[in-house]
């Protein structure tokens, strides 16, 4: 069974509540975490993930592209999202109400929450409780200097996650006083340069500034956000769109607009339009370089 708790919407108290009340009803559950999403899993029977049976079952090629469409592209990234085994959701969830068949009081409670924003908040209580993944693995079938190097990679990963959801605390309390969400980020991505969810969040971050910086007139000051995000996270296609719309629109300088555009098709991005565009404008340059336009 996997029942979904979205740290959204819902304050603190009826996220752990949510939580308590799954795990006294499974004599085995974790919980699993992603963005602002909790995922609880529960059965009746022991609850492990073999990491070569894993890496077999991620192998296909269909499983790839759909786990790298929503930033888990590797075997670390999807194992980090594991956040709690049975023990640590006993620990933290202990004390909640319980949610019963005949006072089913989430229903009334949670539609009041629906336009708050406390998700800094409940994921700061989980924090304490975060645990490294090897915590749920077995390593059958694997020589010892293969679990060595896939214990070394997971902790490495690991590390950079804890950084990660610092960052994520930053960026949903959308504060100051939180701490700069970017820098933390980038300071992931220090520890492990292959860790995606930084990536995620500095292009999130960079282009929700480049909006602001867009809507003050602040031209310059929108592609130098653009720029600085781009070199920390070069795979993130929607900010050589963003920059490459820059160029385009505003400033007018086609062979810049061109060159991202064509980054954010190099980076995987879909889109038939700006695909189009590329074609456009790289027909009006041959026509008219700007060499030829100096």
């Amino acid at each position: 069974m996997s029942q979904w708790i979205p740290l959204h919407s819902l304050n603190p108290d009826i996220v752990r509540s949510l939580v308590r009340t799954f795990y006294e009803s499974f004599p085995e559950c974790c919980m699993w975490f992603i963005n602002a999403d909790v995922f609880m899993i529960g059965s009746d029977q022991p609850l492990q993930v073999d990491y070569s049976l894993l890496e077999q079952r991620i192998a296909s090629r269909t499983v790839q592209q759909e786990l790298a469409r929503v930033e888990l592209g590797d075997i670390e990234e999807l194992l980090v999202c594991f956040f709690m085994s049975k023990g640590k959701v006993d620990a933290y969830s202990r004390g909640a109400s319980i949610m019963t068949d005949d006072r089913p009081w989430a229903e009334f409670a949670a539609p009041k929450e629906v336009y708050t924003s406390t998700v800094d908040v409940s994921l700061g209580e989980m924090m304490p409780f975060y645990e490294n993944p090897t915590a749920i693995l077995t390593f059958r079938d694997m020589t010892d200097a293969s679990i060595r190097r896939a214990r070394e990679r997971l902790d490495r990963r690991y590390r950079a996650h804890i950084q990660d959801l610092r960052g994520e605390i930053a960026y949903y309390g959308a504060g100051p006083a939180m701490g700069d969400p970017t820098a933390l980020f980038k300071g992931a991505l220090v520890i492990d340069q292959n860790d995606l969810t930084a990536p995620f969040y500095i292009k999130e971050i960079a282009l929700a500034q480049a909006g602001y910086c867009l809507g003050a007139g602040r031209v310059a000051a929108a592609v130098d956000v653009l720029t600085d995000a781009i070199r920390q996270a070069p795979h993130q296609a929607d900010l050589y769109a963003q920059l490459g719309g820059i160029y385009h629109r505003q400033l007018e300088q086609y062979d810049k607009a061109l060159e991202y555009y064509e980054g954010y098709l190099k980076a995987g991005g879909r889109s038939k339009r700006i695909a189009n565009l590329c074609k456009s404008i790289r027909a009006s340059l041959n026509e008219n370089p700007p060499s030829a336009r100096e």
